[in-house]
């Protein structure tokens, strides 16, 4: 499973994500408003954090592989940015610690 915003969060529009990315195979049908994509992949920056304040520790995590990436020999990629969660999905909804993946898009 990966998470994102859709759409990301603006300056004073309310209203942004989640959107969220399962992987099926080839005999599931898209029902109701979900829908089949197929996703090319890409090149990404990953890093790996323990949240333990999720509105401080995601945004914070993101803001250190950017910079990471604008002081490396990478650019920002056209695809999606993800989030995967690590921790059972139990985990992520109670008070403790879970561990997220985040997937930076690069290109050379």
């Amino acid at each position: 499973m990966f998470g994102y915003n859709n759409p990301d969060p603006s300056p004073g529009l309310p209203n942004y994500g989640p959107g969220v990315w399962l992987t099926v195979n080839g005999s599931v049908q898209a029902d109701g408003d979900a829908r089949i994509i197929e996703f090319p992949g890409g090149l990404y920056a990953v890093t790996r954090i323990v949240v333990k304040e999720p509105g401080d520790d995601i945004p914070d995590a993101w803001q250190k592989v950017v910079k990471w990436m604008e002081a490396s020999k990478y650019h920002h990629g056209r695809h999606q940015w993800l989030e995967e969660p690590i921790s059972p999905l139990g985990e992520m909804c109670g008070e403790q610690p879970f561990t997220l993946d985040l997937h930076l898009p690069i290109m050379e």
